[in-house]
């Protein structure tokens, strides 16, 4: 259930990852928490913006993981068909696909509905076409895709993994088989959006076409004034080698600092550290003792 303010505006639905929060410093220790942008849709401008390119680039995303399914990788399992020789399969994009294709053919079965257009094509159909379906349902949905994130809840069917069954309540309708289930869940268009970032993310780190996770300076603050979190980390190589870049970034207000700025500044640090003097409290000490 979506929380609302007492507008009646709900917050963006990337919650803590919404592009347009903003840091209050409202805890006890001075530390801040992100508050998503409240507003009338689902998602911030920001963040709509984003699921609708998203959405206009998975069926190309399609198509590089259909190339690249049969190339070796260290995820790679021999596959043998009968009477044939063993068959290197990427399971990891086989699985990514399929989930492609449920997603989008299911969003636009929905859209449909709304639109009162023709419904895609059978199942038996979309298994041998599901790129055709995929760019079908692309077109048909990133026309209305006001329409799609402003969906009310319905039931869909959606496979998941066996371990997250544990998490969800004993009632929810479904199939269990043996290496996945199937269950029934209401789902919005705030579903729809993060669906179709979720799997153009996923799309991208199969690909390599993500970033690594930044190396984490663990202990040192940001200088910037009204940060002072601890959110530092190294900064992005620049693309240019003659250029020399920067050596940390905060991931909070981004704030950079170059090689020698960081050492003055870890330098600085420690010396408030060791010379940090923390008189005992006695009789003497004491506000208002003469």
């Amino acid at each position: 259930m979506i929380e609302r303010d007492e507008d009646g505006r709900q917050p963006c639905r990337r919650l803590t990852w919404c592009a347009s929060s903003v840091i209050v410093n409202d805890k006890p220790d001075g530390s801040g928490r992100r508050v998503p942008e409240y507003g009338p849709r689902a998602f911030c401008e920001r963040d709509a913006d984003l699921v609708r390119h998203s959405l206009e680039e998975l069926p190309a995303q399609y198509a590089h993981l259909v190339a690249e399914l049969g190339n070796p990788s260290s995820r790679t399992r021999p596959v043998r068909v009968p009477f044939g020789p063993r068959i290197p399969l990427r399971l990891d994009i086989d699985t990514l696909l399929r989930a492609v294709a449920e997603s989008l053919i299911s969003w636009h079965e929905r859209i449909a509905v709304v639109d009162r257009l023709h419904f895609p094509e059978g199942r038996l159909a979309r298994m041998r076409r599901d790129g055709r379906a995929i760019q079908r349902a692309v077109d048909v949905i990133a026309p209305r895709f006001a329409a799609l994130i402003a969906l009310p809840p319905e039931p869909m069917m959606r496979a998941v993994d066996l371990r997250d069954l544990a998490g969800m309540p004993d009632d929810t309708p479904g199939v269990v088989h043996a290496a996945f289930a199937e269950i029934v869940c209401d789902l919005d268009g705030g579903d729809a959006g993060m669906e179709i970032l979720n799997l153009r993310h996923l799309c991208r780190a199969v690909l390599g076409e993500t970033r690594s996770r930044p190396d984490e300076l663990i202990g040192v603050p940001c200088r910037a004034d009204g940060c002072g979190l601890r959110a530092l980390a190294r900064a992005e190589p620049p693309s240019d080698p003659s250029d020399a870049g920067h050596y940390s970034e905060c991931l909070s207000c981004g704030d950079k600092m170059d090689d020698a700025e960081y050492g003055d500044w870890v330098a600085l640090c420690a010396a408030y550290e060791r010379h940090r003097v923390k008189v005992p409290a006695t009789l003497e000490n004491l506000p208002g003792v003469a």
